[in-house]
């Protein structure tokens, strides 16, 4: 009984002593804002915490790019995943340029492009200057890989053009280094290659960046490696060398030892050549390496080839076969065909020289390479010629010859006429055997004169590099003199002023001023993180009053029909009057201001979904967008229907060619599908 009148008294009680009942609110309503603030500062923590998450796995994922390719793509793939869980736009774009590289590297140039393409689209979309620039870089790799050289030069240049803007100076090296890479590797002009691949060593230097200042060190080592100064090309190589064996950059590591042999292999020491192609084996055998594995079989196989070891040689051909198959390298699977049909002449099994051969040219025709198809036509006509076959050479002899005219290489003349002076000498036509000797001749004496002004300009240039190396020594010692003498001077006034400049007073001011600074950014980050989260929730709540909107007005729009249909059958004589106001209703169920207010409101709620869409599934019409962006919304059918303004089985139908469109399987549900993008 005291209970029950203690509790019956408590208003009574409250109204007494309204203190206490003023102090009780006030304890009330600050425990329930600590709960909140809690709770608030929990989401926050978790929240940085995955960001944290995804950085870490960025990074990750790039300093194991050159030593665990799967490793790379594994850390790569996570971060992609947990961006997309938390949907931050700027990580998300991050990722996909991380998981882009790391394909690239792997070898998957396609997939690369892809995710490079979309990691492009959300940092333009923000204005994102400084990944814009080192995305471009990463696609124009792409398309250089894939051979389309004009391409991977538009986007190297964009790269420049807008590193240069920024003043960012190290994807500004980086960009000119890949030109470079460019223009040695495809366009084979090696002057230009050499021009621009200095320019970025020179600004890559003043970045400290080792990792691009070494590979620009082993982009000039290639360049001296293909006009044939070897002794240059080598010491390069090894000073690449020394720095990637350090880091453990294993892929870069083999590429060093793939061009290694390739330089002792040109020089003939073919036992030096050997060691290094088997070092590049042994390392692809064990880290899987599909490139290096093809490169070492099939430049192992050419050191028995030079030593007229053909079995071997087509033994080892034959394993460089299968990985370049895999790889889908057809640029140097029709080099493997070519030197297997060259190994077969060689022990005169012209069936199987004809059939590799063939297999090369099918390539070279598919590629349109007119050097290989030259080349292969070429090694066609001397196998027949071989067989004392002249009537079957001559055919390839004059597709050649049509290759060559167009083209107007020297070398390639010269192959072909010496292919028809054993033409002309097997059918004894010597007077035309002479001939085309002659001419022969002269196309050799072309490229020997060729090659030897090559030797001349690459002597003075060297030459030219040494004086200018002296003239800049001296230069450099006189200016340290110099500097010595400014740095002692400098040194005496500062030891006058250290006691002024470093007084209490004015260390006291910066640190406070900073203090300052560093609160007020912490305040403004903290405001429009809020302010973000205010209008997402924003968004979310008008998009989807909205919809109910457009569907409570659509129904009524539909009763207003139904009587109109009622008013029709009962006062026949007005039938065109209530036609007329039928089809005003029809045209008004909905409209473009509706749907471009409410795509506007979408894009805010769910970025990237539309393009993402249009990405996975190709160019799709604005009716199944708008039908994918009600479904991601999770409207039911019937509301879908009241929408659009058409009935329930419409809405079916619409479904239903939209899943046959993107080929969905029987068992994928179209509404899972959307709704997880």
């Amino acid at each position: 009984m005291k209970t029950i009148r203690f509790i019956r008294d408590i208003p009574y009680n409250f109204r007494k002593n309204r203190r206490i009942a003023t102090l009780l609110l006030l304890i009330f309503l600050f425990v329930v804002g600590l709960i909140l603030i809690a709770y608030k500062f929990d989401g926050i923590n978790k929240n940085t915490d995955e960001q944290d998450e995804i950085n870490g796995l960025i990074i990750k994922s790039e300093e194991t790019l050159f030593t665990d390719i799967e490793r790379s793509l594994l850390y790569a793939r996570q971060s992609l995943q947990v961006s997309q869980r938390i949907n931050d736009e700027k990580l998300l774009a991050r990722s996909f340029n991380t998981l882009g590289n790391s394909l690239y590297f792997a070898n998957s140039i396609d997939s690369s492009l892809f995710y490079n393409r979309c990691a492009l689209a959300i940092f333009q979309r923000n204005n994102e200057k400084e990944y814009i620039a080192k995305v471009y870089n990463s696609i124009g790799n792409c398309f250089r890989s894939k051979m389309q050289n004009d391409s991977a030069l538009f986007y190297y240049n964009a790269a420049y053009n807008l590193s240069v803007e920024m003043g960012d100076i190290e994807t500004e090296g980086n960009s000119q280094l890949n030109k470079g890479a460019l223009y040695s590797n495809n366009f084979f002009d090696y002057e230009k290659a050499e021009e621009l691949t200095l320019n970025a060593l020179q600004l890559l230097r003043e970045t400290g960046n080792d990792q691009l200042i070494t590979q620009a060190i082993y982009n000039m080592a290639v360049i001296r490696r293909n006009v044939g100064d070897y002794e240059k090309a080598e010491a390069l190589f090894f000073e690449a060398l020394g720095y990637y064996s350090q880091k453990g950059y294993i892929y870069k590591e083999m590429n060093v030892y793939l061009n290694l042999g390739s330089i002792f292999y040109s020089t003939g020491d073919y036992k030096k050549s050997r060691h290094y192609f088997l070092k590049l084996l042994e390392l692809s055998k064990k880290h899987n390496y599909k490139n290096g594995l093809a490169s070492a079989y099939h430049n192992l196989a050419s050191i028995q080839k030079k030593e007229n070891h053909y079995e071997e040689a087509i033994a080892l051909y034959n394993k460089a076969v299968p990985v370049n198959q895999e790889s889908g390298n057809l640029i140097w699977l029709s080099n493997n065909y070519s030197m297997l049909g060259l190994c077969y002449k060689e022990l005169a099994d012209y069936q199987r020289a004809v059939q590799y051969t063939k297999k090369g040219l099918a390539i070279d025709i598919e590629l349109a390479d007119s050097s290989a198809l030259t080349e292969s036509y070429c090694n066609l006509a001397d196998i027949f010629l071989a067989q004392a076959q002249p009537d079957s050479a001559v055919l390839y002899l004059t597709l050649c010859r049509q290759i060559a005219e167009k083209t107007d290489d020297p070398s390639d003349y010269m192959d072909m006429y010496e292919k028809y002076a054993v033409y002309y000498q097997l059918t004894n036509q010597y007077d035309s055997a002479f001939l085309c000797l002659s001419k022969y001749n002269s196309y050799k004496d072309e490229v020997n004169i060729t090659e030897q002004q090559t030797i001349v300009e690459d002597l003075e240039i060297k030459h030219g590099v040494q004086l200018k190396d002296a003239e800049i020594v001296l230069l450099s010692k006189h200016i340290q003199r110099k500097n010595e003498i400014n740095l002692f001077l400098i040194a005496i006034v500062l030891l006058l002023t250290s006691s002024i400049v470093f007084s209490y007073k004015f260390y006291f001011v910066k640190n406070k001023r900073k203090a300052e600074k560093l609160e007020f950014e912490k305040q403004l980050l903290e405001q429009n993180k809020l302010l973000s989260e205010a209008l997402l929730v924003k968004a979310e709540n008008e998009i989807h009053n909205q919809a109910r909107l457009i569907i409570e007005k659509n129904r009524l729009i539909s009763q207003i029909r139904e009587e109109l249909t009622s008013i029709k059958q009962s006062m026949p004589g007005n039938d065109i009057q209530i036609e007329k106001v039928a089809e005003l209703l029809t045209a008004r169920i909905i409209t473009e201001d509706n749907w471009s207010d409410f795509k506007q409101k979408f894009a805010l709620l769910h970025p990237g979904f539309i393009p993402k869409m249009n990405i996975t599934f190709g160019k799709l019409s604005d009716a199944e967008l708008r039908l994918a962006c009600l479904i991601k919304l999770k409207i039911s059918n019937k509301d879908i229907a009241s929408m659009l303004g058409i009935s329930h089985e419409s809405v079916i139908k619409s479904k239903y060619r939209f899943r046959k469109k993107i080929e969905l399987d029987e068992h994928e549900q179209l509404d899972d599908l959307i709704s997880g993008m």
